[in-house]
């Protein structure tokens, strides 16, 4: 293989890494302008931004049904991370699923073009060449696909924790409402509605909450499809307070208070134990990029004076 050929699969081994660091950085960037964009939306009372999110075209049903057939190994809740990204970058939940549909089959493609490469390089003397490049191709399309269903299985999870940190803070407006005398269902609908521009992922899980009460008619049946829904300690706990309180007949007021003031503090613990292991985590790059230059500085100049006895 002359050297121009070597140069064009080095070069697409380099994309492939490079798919990495851009993804990156169009999440991180996009991530950072929805976070802007909602404080300034919620500065200004604007209520209706987030509901322009879903505005976007769709794909056909064909389109759409390809898109799913290449996510039969990720389950439905869990492709709700694909959804929470595509509303960072107003974009509807049919078009993220087409489009992350297309990386996931590009991704897969860098596999093969890294195969191509590794077989090239290194296995051609050991192996047939179409024997070395199957078994190899066949291993990266593996990894390829491994890593984009855990990187989607990541984004749900951070879905998830959003909705289980801001929780709280909607279910004191839901206890404002019932401490004023409204019925629980008007209470979840109106906040429901008040957090649609402020924390829409809160608010459409208060509203499916809320259809599932009005189609199930069996209020701890639907908390209990809220706590799979968010399955977070935080949100497990508050559901089974819920529960326990609509199966016994307790105040629903009392234990929503006690719900709240538990999910805080363990909110409140988690951040503290973060900050009781920075400490620790930063020690190991301290030293990385400290102590080298530290010792360059203090023993430096004796070694130079040493190598110039020495001449």
């Amino acid at each position: 293989m002359n050297g121009s050929a070597q140069a064009v699969l080095a070069a697409m081994l380099v994309a492939e890494v490079a798919v990495f660091a851009v993804g990156a950085a169009l999440y991180l960037g996009g991530l950072r302008r929805y976070l802007i964009e909602r404080r300034v939306a919620a500065h200004l009372g604007d209520a209706g931004g987030a509901a322009t999110m879903d505005r976007s075209p769709s794909g056909g049903a064909v389109a759409g049904d390809v898109a799913r057939f290449l996510f039969t190994d990720i389950s439905a809740e869990q492709l709700l991370g694909i959804s929470w990204l595509g509303q960072q970058w107003r974009l509807g939940p049919q078009r993220s699923l087409q489009i992350a549909a297309l990386m996931r089959i590009g991704f897969a493609g860098l596999g093969v073009a890294t195969a191509h490469i590794i077989c090239n390089l290194l296995f051609v003397e050991w192996l047939g060449g179409r024997t070395a490049f199957a078994i190899v191709a066949l291993m990266a399309i593996t990894l390829n696909w491994w890593v984009s269903k855990r990187y989607i299985v990541g984004l749900f999870r951070v879905r998830q924790d959003t909705i289980s940190s801001a929780m709280p803070y909607a279910l004191d407006l839901i206890l404002i409402c019932l401490d004023s005398g409204v019925a629980l269902e008007t209470a979840i609908d109106r906040v429901a509605r008040e957090l649609r521009g402020r924390d829409p992922l809160v608010a459409e899980e208060l509203s499916r909450t809320l259809l599932d009460i009005n189609v199930i008619g069996n209020r701890e049946q639907a908390f209990r499809n809220l706590g799979e829904r968010v399955d977070t300690v935080n949100m497990r706990s508050i559901v089974t307070v819920l529960c326990q309180s609509l199966q016994y007949g307790s105040s629903l007021i009392d234990s929503l208070k006690g719900a709240i003031e538990n999910m805080k503090r363990v909110e409140l613990l988690t951040l503290e134990e973060r900050a009781g292991k920075l400490p620790v985590q930063l020690t190991l790059p301290g030293l990385l990029f400290t102590l080298p230059q530290v010792i360059i500085l203090l023993a430096g100049p004796g070694a130079i004076g040493v190598i110039d006895s020495l001449k």
